[in-house]
């Protein structure tokens, strides 16, 4: 069967729910919040959270020798672990697809829905794992391993995305949501499985303990507890303007943006929405990440967290390779900022402007990954 055929029937059981939007509904939320809990396959022999061509993926995966003459995979557990992460991941994707169109597609075991994509994403995860090999050694192993994973992610994130984009043609307020809501679910079952496999690593006692950009958010946030409501509502207002001015803000989709305009200007100037209230909230699921950062537990609450907890292990990764107390300038003129008249906004601009040369500077896989994962993010949080 070609690919063709089986995307435009992927097109047309999609479709039939449609009616002006798309509810992916219970049956994927399920299915997600298996992902997300825990209740995970697991391979060689033991329990199986799904059948759905499980076979395939796995058959495909191990066809494809990823771990063929590379070091980084000496010893078999890790050869297995390699293995098992990137079968997941196609089996991630590919329930979500069939939960989505109900099993309209016929088609035999091998006809996959997302079988041909990722057989391409097995070429690049072959290359990935053939640069890592290249460059580990005992001094670096966390950094290369995670970023390892980080970057086989990715590929399938920006994998999903594009194959639903040339699957789901047509410029429709239909189409549209259609598949920013497909985009969603998948993303989230892709960091479901990296959270998952990155805390199985740490198992092995691989783990990237360096949690600087979380643990400078906590402290900033915590910040907010003693401070009264007034200043809380001027930091919001200076982070919305100087927000505005970024790369990352102008490349949100337009609904998005607004409506994150919306919420942060009711933050800031409403006395309906606390401000502080928020923020802290926000606290919890930062501290969340902070008590499991070298936990082999899965983070628990709600899909809006385990967003908040990938993105600042992106960043934590991203920022581990630099030297530590990186945040001491920013924390110190951000204190000046709490105990002062002074204006928040060149605090706000110079913290936000390194945080996007950073981010664009980052291998081209994180920079995909974090933009994707933000924008997933604010999509779920934000969007009516």
């Amino acid at each position: 069967m070609a690919l063709h055929d089986v995307s435009l029937r992927l097109s047309d059981a999609i479709s039939v729910n449609v009616q002006g939007s798309l509810t992916l509904g219970k049956e994927v939320m399920d299915m997600l919040t298996q992902y997300v809990g825990g209740d995970m396959l697991v391979l060689h022999g033991r329990r199986s959270m799904s059948t759905i061509n499980s076979d395939y993926y796995t058959q495909i995966t191990e066809d494809s020798d990823l771990c063929e003459n590379l070091l980084i995979c000496r010893a078999n557990e890790f050869k297995i672990f390699i293995e098992e992460y990137v079968i997941m991941l196609g089996k991630a994707i590919e329930s979500i697809f069939n939960v989505v169109t109900h099993g309209r597609i016929e088609k035999l075991e091998s006809d996959t829905i997302f079988g041909a994509e990722f057989i391409k994403a097995l070429k690049e995860i072959k290359s990935i794992l053939t640069n890592a090999d290249d460059r580990i050694s005992d001094e670096n192993e966390a950094y290369i391993w995670t970023g390892t994973m980080k970057k086989i992610s990715s590929k399938l994130q920006r994998r999903v995305c594009a194959f639903t984009s040339h699957n789901l043609e047509g410029k429709t307020d239909d189409i549209l949501n259609v598949r920013k809501k497909l985009d969603q679910k998948l993303i989230l079952a892709i960091i479901a499985v990296e959270d998952t496999y990155l805390r199985k690593l740490c198992s092995h006692g691989i783990c990237l303990k360096n949690v600087e950009c979380t643990r400078t958010l906590s402290i900033l946030l915590d910040t907010f507890k003693a401070m009264d409501e007034r200043k809380a509502k001027e930091f919001v207002k200076g982070f919305q303007k100087e927000l505005e001015d970024t790369n990352f803000y102008k490349s949100l989709k337009e609904e998005t943006a607004n409506e994150f305009q919306i919420v942060l200007s009711d933050m800031s100037n409403t006395d309906t929405v606390q401000a502080k209230e928020v923020l802290l909230s926000v606290q919890k699921s930062v501290d969340a990440r902070l008590k499991l950062e070298s936990s082999t537990h899965t983070i628990t609450g709600g899909f809006d967290t385990k967003l908040v907890n990938t993105i600042l292990s992106d960043l934590d990764y991203m920022y581990s390779k630099h030297k530590t107390d990186q945040f001491h300038a920013f924390l110190n003129s951000y204190y000046v900022w709490q105990n002062s008249a002074s204006s928040i906004r060149p605090v706000i601009h110079s913290i936000l402007k390194r945080l996007e040369e950073d981010v664009t500077a980052a291998h081209g896989d994180i920079y995909y990954k974090i933009i994707t994962e933000v924008r997933i993010f604010l999509e779920i949080t934000v969007d009516p």
